[in-house]
């Protein structure tokens, strides 16, 4: 029996991107669904980022397939490296009509 592998490791490159989303999402009361889908989104990322997303293309020269995924009206893009599990987040976004988009 495998021994189960360990969570990947998070680089969260969108920081300003993430404060400032926590900080409209306060201002308009819908900070607890944005906690809750960015709590889903940091468990998927760290279990399962290969088969949660969508591979958009891979960048060889950093050893990196870059993926989209869509959840909760979120579009988060990220990177995974080919040998170390490690995980780049480049991007979260709000889309659709989801209360922080425009």
């Amino acid at each position: 029996m495998a021994s189960p592998q360990p969570p990947y490791r998070l680089s969260w490159m969108c920081l300003a991107e993430l404060r400032r989303l926590r900080d409209r999402a306060l201002q308009l009361g819908v900070g607890p669904q944005l906690r809750q889908a960015l709590q889903t989104i940091t468990a998927r990322l760290a279990d399962d980022p290969l088969d949660w997303g969508d591979p958009l293309f891979r960048l060889r020269g950093l050893s990196l397939l870059v993926h989209l995924r869509i959840h909760a009206k979120l579009r988060v893009v990220y990177g995974v490296h080919d040998t170390q599990r490690v995980v780049f987040v480049r991007g979260i976004q709000p889309v659709f009509d989801h209360p922080l988009a425009g």
